[in-house]
């Protein structure tokens, strides 16, 4: 405990009294403030890229302690963000290759894969985007997601199950950056969920269940099964389950 407090200021140290912020990068800062959450969260992501002139190939790993789920129109499930995440991305036109072999901007293939899997996967769903005259406007697609996300297609090897259990939702009400709230949905150990609010007061949520919410972001008083398509959570899960000898979680 008292190496957590003597980083609360390098975490505090970017935020501003009486600002909105968002939670995601509370989460961020938070993380990265603390070295001793790093081996929770953080995960290693390896690239290859293959220049289509030459065929030379450059690798890289990178750590991450988040993954981005776009919100397009060919992203229906969780599933669908993480492939466009990783496999196989063609470099093209203004998105090419600069090869340092070619000495000039080529034509390339990039594969990405996982290589170290965190404790707990969190996925960020990037529903705010620069729309008409620099506006920023939310996106409320719905993005279907369920209790248990099976990674074993994104690693770098073959693996028979590497499978994380929905731990907690983060639940973004409003329309804009600058007047929203959050809330939280958290699972205990005993199977049930836990809505997390400003009153500090704890919502019992029906056992296996995350709340759903209206489009306009009031939630509804009867929770629905997962998976939920909900135009404003971001899902978390725990760890692989059998491919990993500690369990995993998932956080959206």
């Amino acid at each position: 405990m008292d190496e957590l407090h003597s980083h609360l200021a390098d975490v505090w140290l970017p935020f501003g009294a009486g600002r909105q912020e968002d939670a995601h990068e509370f989460f961020f800062q938070f993380v990265s403030a603390m070295p001793m959450c790093l081996p929770a969260f953080g995960g290693e992501v390896f690239n290859i890229v293959e220049c289509n002139t030459c065929n030379t190939q450059a690798r890289s790993s990178e750590v991450f302690l988040d993954i981005d789920i776009p919100v397009t129109p060919d992203v229906v499930t969780v599933e669908d963000g993480l492939r466009r995440a990783f496999g196989v991305t063609a470099l093209t036109g203004d998105n090419s290759y600069e090869c340092a072999y070619c000495n000039r901007r080529c034509p390339a293939v990039r594969t990405s894969a996982i290589a170290e899997w965190p404790h707990v996967l969190v996925l960020r769903v990037l529903r705010f985007a620069v729309g008409e005259k620099r506006t920023i406007k939310k996106n409320g697609q719905p993005i279907q997601y369920t209790s248990e996300l099976n990674m074993s297609e994104f690693a770098t090897v073959d693996h028979a199950d590497i499978v994380y259990e929905l731990r907690g939702v983060v639940l973004h009400l409003g329309s804009s950056l600058t007047s929203s709230h959050y809330i939280a949905y958290v699972l205990a150990p005993s199977g049930r969920w836990f809505s997390m609010d400003d009153k500090l007061n704890r919502q019992h949520v029906q056992r296996n269940a995350a709340p759903n919410a209206a489009p306009n972001g009031s939630p509804q008083r009867s929770p629905q099964r997962i998976p939920e398509s909900n135009p404003h959570y971001s899902p978390q899960y725990g760890g692989p389950k059998t491919a990993l000898k500690a369990p995993h979680n998932l956080t959206l």
